[in-house]
């Protein structure tokens, strides 16, 4: 996650307080509903030890980063857009 964290927090350092970060990733749901990205997981995690995050671990993620999730917008597809702004807006 320091990676992520290192990115984001760079992303905040060259835009001005009004901007916003749009993350377009996979999301998780939070209970254990029938969902594709289920699926997208498992290959995630098979094929390149990654895995995909619930909607509360974008919050931890975007919060260690300066960031306050603001909204999530879901697509036809597993993606879904992440909009994040700044703490001290």
């Amino acid at each position: 996650m320091r990676k992520q964290i290192t990115v984001l927090r760079n992303c905040i350092a060259s835009m001005n307080k009004a901007g916003k970060i749009l993350v377009i990733d996979p999301m998780l749901p939070s209970h254990s509903e029938p969902h594709l990205n289920w699926f997208t997981d498992m290959l995630m995690l098979v094929v390149s030890r990654g895995r995909c995050r619930t909607e509360l671990e974008f919050q931890n993620l975007f919060n260690a980063a300066g960031l306050t999730l603001e909204g999530i917008v879901p697509t036809r597809s597993s993606n879904f857009i992440l909009e994040g702004v700044r703490h001290d807006r």
